[in-house]
């Protein structure tokens, strides 16, 4: 008979209960995701998308739809916003973000030191393709075939930063490629680390 009791309040709680507190969430979601997008309110809502999504599958799924196509827009006037999408992609580890991110690995900004130069502090899509790490290195890859010796600059900057056994095999195998000589010293410089 107690068997029985607990699989009926198990039932109410599944049947009734969890869809009322999911309902609730929804709402609150919403919510959050518009004050993502605005200047104003991107930093508080970008903290507590985190905290959510590190605790609910759900939020963390609506986040992997959400934040691409917001990411693949780009700052547009609005850096805030794209700047902390890009960082709830990176530190959620969002596979599905690493292209958006990719078309804006040239997008820098603010006062270069060695430093900063080095964790990719001055370019947020950079920082975030490494946080995700890994699955990003085929969009990298793509990046190391282009022509635009910028866009290779960062891609590689990206692979050091990575650091992964996967990540040196591709700065070695563009060092055997690379044709300019200040890349080839950058490449000879991540993998000498």
């Amino acid at each position: 008979m107690r068997c029985s009791a607990f699989t009926g309040a198990a039932f109410v709680y599944l049947v009734f209960i969890v869809p009322v507190l999911a309902a609730q969430s929804v709402p609150q979601l919403d919510v959050l995701l518009r004050a993502l997008r605005s200047d104003a309110t991107s930093d508080r809502a970008s903290t507590e998308l985190l905290n959510l999504a590190r605790s609910s599958s759900e939020v963390r799924q609506r986040l992997v739809n959400e934040l691409p196509p917001l990411i693949a827009i780009g700052p547009r006037g609005n850096e805030k916003p794209w700047q902390n999408a890009a960082q709830l992609a990176g530190s959620l580890r969002i596979v599905e973000a690493v292209p958006a991110l990719t078309k804006w690995i040239v997008l820098t900004d603010g006062t270069l030191t060695i430093s900063r130069y080095e964790r990719l502090g001055d370019n947020i899509a950079g920082q975030n393709l490494a946080r995700i790490g890994d699955p990003a290195i085929p969009s990298l890859l793509v990046v190391l075939t282009r022509d635009d010796v910028d866009e290779r600059t960062e891609a590689i900057r990206v692979l050091k930063l990575i650091a992964s056994p996967r990540a040196k095999d591709a700065l070695r195998t563009q060092l055997r490629r690379e044709t300019d000589p200040k890349l080839r010293q950058v490449i000879e410089n991540a993998l000498a680390r």
